[in-house]
């Protein structure tokens, strides 16, 4: 049966941290030695001693994890931590990956990484991470999934850096690296995936008439940025030297894009620049129907409580035996003193004695119920693994 110990550690000694998450989530696991070791750490750590530290208790297991922006354990959000999730896999085989960057072709880093996976044999769950601020995430998924395909189901994050906004970094091994993606296939496991976000559109829908990537330079034919106010019957001259994610309202306004089975792809605001255009956490595709969104923390509960519902079908007859979360850091920051109501009502759905290990992300990984996996923005990743 497979199973999931989850640790944690703070304090002003990374070493000492990184030791106490893994002594703590071997405690939890029980006897033998972990078949896989997944780590999410704070910033606020030096993250290779913390590592070090890690790695005197897990031995050689294969371990792979990244930085994050709020740390997810069993007990709930965390911050300023290192949360270590040791696993027991009898019976089943996994294999690792990691590409390095820099490239500047995110989709040949996917690709890269997707054919290393197979090449072992890759079949059942796997379970990605990526450099959050470097390269196209977008684009990434979509070279994962080009040559993994239906072989393996895709859930995972894209590494945070506490919201600095700076670096990001990816562990592999025994090293901490940045600009890169690693990923862990578990074989012969069908996990229970599930993605929900929580936000509805408001006002009428609205057409991309030009973009370019991650920018939306025009939205019917004005400026982007001049479209999305009007909504508001706001101005950007009024919010001189305001970032354009914090002007009032934006928020919980995030932008959507139709997608199958009545579902939004949401994507939230990075900036915007001198010409109007707006500067978006992924890919915005021109000539698409783009709506304008809202979400309260009631709503996005409740969407925590249907991903988890969903996830939890989608294992069929059998019992969830660990719960990996990968969480927006747009929501952490919504749900402020909330946030941990969104994990109580993930546990009111899956039960609250399965363990539960996540990280608060700069994009989440997987695919809605209908389509192929995407990078999605201010969106939960529920991913059951059953026992």
């Amino acid at each position: 049966m497979m199973r999931m110990g989850v640790g944690s550690g703070q304090g002003a000694d990374s070493a000492a941290a990184g030791r106490g998450a893994a002594r703590q989530a071997l405690e939890r696991l029980g006897p033998g030695k972990p078949d896989l070791v997944l780590v999410f750490a704070s910033i606020h750590f030096d993250l290779p001693e913390a590592l070090k530290g890690i790695r005197e208790v897990t031995g050689d297991a294969p371990l792979l994890g990244c930085s994050t922006a709020g740390e997810i354990g069993t007990e709930g959000v965390q911050r300023n931590s290192i949360v270590a999730a040791a696993f027991a896999l009898p019976d089943r085989k996994l294999v690792t990956a990691m590409v390095q960057g820099p490239n500047p072709d995110s989709r040949a880093m996917g690709r890269d990484l997707a054919q290393q996976l197979l090449a072992a044999g890759a079949k059942g769950t796997a379970i990605v991470f990526s450099d959050g601020l470097r390269g196209n995430g977008t684009e990434l998924v979509r070279g994962i999934y080009e040559f993994l395909g239906p072989a393996c189901a895709i859930a995972g994050g894209a590494a945070g850096d506490d919201l600095r906004i700076q670096e990001t970094y990816q562990i592999f091994g025994d090293k901490v690296h940045t600009d890169s993606v690693a990923g862990v296939c578990l074989n012969g496991l069908e996990a229970g995936i599930a993605l929900k976000h929580g936000f509805a559109p408001v006002g009428r829908p609205m057409l991309i008439t030009k973009s370019a990537g991650n920018q939306v330079l025009e939205i019917n034919s004005k400026p982007a940025a001049q479209a999305y106010l009007e909504y508001f019957g706001l101005k950007r001259e009024d919010f001189a030297g305001v970032p354009f994610a914090n002007i009032p309202g934006a928020h919980d306004h995030p932008l959507g894009i139709p997608k199958l089975g009545n579902e939004f792809l949401i994507r939230h605001f990075i900036a915007d620049t001198p010409q109007g255009a707006i500067i978006c956490t992924g890919d915005m595709p021109q000539d698409h129907i783009v709506r304008i969104m809202h979400g309260t923390t009631d709503t996005l509960i409740e969407a925590a409580r249907e991903a988890s519902r969903q996830a939890l079908a989608a294992l069929g007859s059998k019992k969830p035996a660990a719960a990996l979360i990968f969480n927006c850091a747009s929501r952490l920051m919504l749900f402020g003193e909330r946030a941990q109501e969104e994990l109580d009502a993930i546990k009111s759905v899956i039960g609250p004695d399965v363990p539960m290990a996540g990280f608060y992300t700069y994009g989440e990984m997987g695919k809605f119920k209908w389509g192929q996996p995407m990078l999605h923005n201010l969106t939960l990743a529920v991913c059951l693994l059953p026992q």
